[in-house]
């Protein structure tokens, strides 16, 4: 038994000190370091989201994970306007310094809760599988990525604060579902726990729909697109956000809602399977990590290309012979120009 408890202690410790130091990762106090007040309200390069606005995003959300872990009546936080702040910059020095002391205190908070659980393995109550260990692993993932990914603003030589604060390719962005302004990528979005809720051609317009409404609203370019049963792949450019919301953010959320009023309708049984124990959020549709990484060369494009319109045909499906029988694609468009939703780019066009 006593065996058992240093292990544990152990583990404890070694994961406080995952929380308290950069190991691989730039770590948080030299992202931050030397930073001019004046440019903390910048935006370089096309990132969503300023340094302070990116700050700020790290305070809220460690706030809530700690929040999460050690309230059985915590409410949930409405994504994404509750973790972005609309204020480019701080006021002063002493809303700057304030915010970086709180990011401080609560990682202190955390770990001092972590070291003193009485079992870091075991689900929380009031969650959905949850744990001490989870949320040190979930926690250390966000505070470590985003002080070190491309495509944001601490990691560049110009003091641009690399915290990709948003869903693993070589060479490619991270597995997470962040994505920069004007770039292409490949990203794809699963339905909670695999199930098959997409096999209804209504809920599969619902999401046509949703994307040609961005599109008109001129906040993506779509270049290619497959809605599986389960999932769904799209080949786009995210070109403005959509009010405090990203696009992709947008998709899912307003899609989801869609889901449930359309289940709640017409098949209430099914809709009970995406019940989840959160406060504050009855259903879960989504995948909460979506896959997102950048399509750099044309060639890659359009292998990926390929493969969507190529998903139908895979052997586990064999949804038709060929990729433009598949009306929920865009393989027909790409044999014969025809824009059946009214919201697709082609790749060859991309400049």
């Amino acid at each position: 038994m006593n065996n058992q408890n240093d292990s544990i202690q152990q583990v404890k410790k070694e994961l406080a000190a995952l929380l308290l130091k950069s190991h691989a990762h730039v770590s948080f106090d030299d992202a931050i370091k030397n930073i001019p007040f004046e440019d903390l309200g910048k935006k370089p390069n096309g990132v969503l989201y300023s340094i302070w606005q990116q700050v700020e995003h790290i305070r809220i959300a460690q706030k809530d994970i700690l929040d999460f872990s050690v309230n059985k009546h915590y409410k949930e936080l409405n994504w994404p306007d509750d973790y972005w702040v609309t204020a480019a910059a701080p006021t002063n020095a002493a809303e700057w310094n304030g915010s970086i002391s709180n990011i401080k205190a609560n990682l202190n908070a955390f770990i001092e809760c972590l070291q003193h659980a009485d079992d870091m393995y075991a689900p929380f109550e009031h969650g959905s599988g949850q744990s001490w260990l989870r949320e040190a692993l979930a926690l250390h993932d966000h505070n470590s990525y985003h002080p070190h990914c491309p495509g944001s603003c601490l990691h560049e030589p110009t003091h641009c604060l690399n915290l990709n604060l948003g869903d693993a390719i070589p060479g490619a962005t991270p597995k997470k579902s962040y994505m920069e302004l004007d770039r292409i990528y490949f990203w794809t979005a699963t339905i909670n726990n695999w199930y098959k809720l997409l096999e209804q051609d209504t809920l599969k317009q619902i999401i046509t729909d949703s994307l040609r409404y961005l599109h008109l609203k001129n906040k993506i370019e779509v270049y290619g697109f497959v809605i599986m049963p389960n999932h769904m792949h799209l080949i786009w450019k995210i070109k403005a956000l959509n009010g405090k919301e990203t696009p992709q953010g947008s998709l899912l959320k307003h899609t989801a809602h869609l889901f449930k009023k359309y289940l709640g309708a017409n098949d209430p049984l099914m809709l009970e399977a995406y019940k989840v124990k959160i406060a504050n959020k009855e259903y879960e549709f989504w995948q909460r990590d979506s896959l997102a990484f950048e399509l750099i060369k044309r060639s890659t494009a359009l292998q990926k290309l390929e493969y969507i319109h190529n998903n139908p045909l895979a052997a586990h499906w064999q949804l038709c012979k060929a990729p433009a029988d598949y009306y929920y694609s865009s393989a027909k468009y790409y044999e014969t120009e025809v824009d059946n939703f009214n919201f697709l780019t082609h790749i060859m066009d991309v400049t």
